[in-house]
């Protein structure tokens, strides 16, 4: 069944949220699917599961379901008692680190989501790791120390102190993965002892920083939209912008409508709620709008132009390239975020530049105010930070602002080789890059803090919604056939 907050509230105006409901909330396998299901999200804002697991929490405490609770192991599973009940489940965790840790990495992923339960797990591998840890994995202790990372939940002496528990307890383990997290645990413990003594701003002496816009990724329907980054970019008072640099592909982007998860980002409420009702068959329904939504058309640098007194230097890679062809979605975004500084090297873009912008070509921007000369020289503005979340985690490059010594290692992701090894760790060999983690990755492995960027206003620009009359249309032409 769907599990979100307005099925809650129904359930619950007809006296159903009672001790059974919160029985099979802890004994199903797999009831916490249907809490994060697209189903059970689709038409939601953003952050329904947070809210669905509080509401959840919020009427045990009424229904003093939680007043007489005992955890059975043998009855109840322990990654259910978690998931649902967070902030009551947190003094039970040093009982169950050996049930969490016997997790598959997608089911611990989830847990680390929660600031709470991680700073809880922390803890409770800081006490028992002056022996080996039953079920820790490379993999998995890599997962924790990233949502460490994510959460802030230790001062830097207290991070280091664990990583030479982990290096005492690992470091004759004959064991390649262990090898591998080992050296990187290692690189990221000098990284933050240099950060202790390196305390500069982007903005030294200056009142205006010598800035370069790099504009990188995918050009999407409907809009080429230089000119207005480089007009909403130059708005700010901090910054004198003069270079942009333009990295892309020539195959111009729209709808993608072969992908579930994503073909729903099209779809307005209304169009969910009638494929709902009329139980649509999306593979059908995706088939018919690739056909009808068949926008894609290639763009030339002529294309790229600004009216703005700039200097603009663009590339635009062949989409049909042997290079190109061999890349997935991904390496094409770390591909190009490199490509300017492979080009030029890091050394024209520390000497030149006071502070570095990347953005994606598809966003635009609605207001950018941030106070810049204070940043710290090792952090990076991003649009939401450093996030870690169930499907991963890492750092959004929509929006990247900082000084070239902490930009350009987050751009560099595609020849870094030592991220790449920590990927591999993670997922095995099938993908050297996923989505916005390798440059997570490096973010952590230099200490580079990520934050929020204040002051700063954006929104992806979007083919149009698919609505309910279209969906319609569509019924009524398959009817007719």
């Amino acid at each position: 069944m769907k599990l979100n907050t307005e099925v809650i509230k129904n359930l619950d105006l007809k006296n159903k949220i009672n001790n059974d409901f919160f029985y099979m909330l802890l004994t199903e396998e797999g009831v916490v699917n249907d809490l994060f299901s697209n189903e059970s999200t689709a038409g939601f804002t953003w952050g329904e599961w947070d809210r669905t697991i509080e509401l959840i929490e919020k009427l045990a405490v009424e229904n003093n379901f939680l007043t007489s609770f005992s955890m059975d192991e043998d009855k109840y599973l322990v990654f259910n008692f978690l998931v649902f009940f967070p902030s009551f489940s947190n003094g039970f965790i040093r009982y169950f680190l050996k049930d969490i840790l016997k997790l598959k990495e997608s089911k611990l992923l989830i847990l680390l989501t929660n600031k709470d339960i991680t700073y809880q797990i922390v803890s409770e591998l800081n006490r028992v790791l002056p022996l080996k840890v039953s079920n820790l994995t490379p993999k998995k202790l890599l997962f924790i120390v990233l949502a460490a990372f994510q959460h802030n939940i230790y001062s830097h002496n207290e991070e280091i102190k664990l990583i030479d528990k982990v290096i005492l307890v690992y470091e004759n383990t004959k064991n390649h993965d262990w090898e591998i997290l080992l050296r990187f645990l290692k690189e990221r413990r000098l990284s933050v002892i240099r950060s202790n003594y390196d305390s500069l701003s982007v903005g030294k002496h200056r009142t205006r920083l010598r800035c370069a816009l790099i504009i990188s990724g995918q050009f999407r329907y409907p809009t080429n939209n230089v000119d207005s980054l480089i007009e909403k970019v130059s708005i700010n008072s901090h910054i004198d912008l003069n270079k942009v640099f333009v990295a892309s592909w020539n195959k111009l982007g729209g709808y993608c409508l072969n992908e579930t998860n994503k073909f729903y980002r099209h779809l307005t409420k209304g169009a969910l709620n009638l494929i709902d009702e009329k139980a649509v068959n999306l593979s059908s329904l995706m088939k018919e709008m690739e056909v009808k939504k068949n926008i894609d058309s290639e763009i030339s640098i002529e294309n790229i132009t600004s009216e703005n007194s700039v200097d603009l230097n663009c590339i635009l890679n062949e989409e049909e390239s042997n290079v190109y062809l061999k890349m997935t979605n991904p390496e094409k975004m770390y591909y190009n975020n490199y490509l300017w500084v492979e080009r030029l090297g890091v050394d024209y873009f520390m000497e030149n530049f006071d502070l570095l912008i990347k953005v994606r070509p598809d966003i635009d921007i609605l207001n950018f105010t941030s106070s810049l000369n204070n940043l710290d020289i090792d952090s990076v503005l991003a649009e939401e930070g450093y996030v870690f979340k169930r499907w991963g985690f890492g750092v959004g490059d929509q929006v990247l602002v900082g000084s070239p010594k902490a930009m350009l290692p987050l751009l560099s992701c595609y020849s870094d080789e030592d991220v790449i090894s920590l990927v591999e760790l993670l997922y095995g060999k099938k993908d050297k890059y996923r989505g916005h983690i390798n440059i997570g990755l490096r973010a952590w492995l230099n200490n580079i803090n990520v934050k929020r960027i204040p002051n700063f206003k954006h929104m992806l620009i979007k083919p149009p919604m698919i609505d309910e009359n279209e969906i319609d249309t569509y019924l009524s032409n398959t009817r007719g056939l």
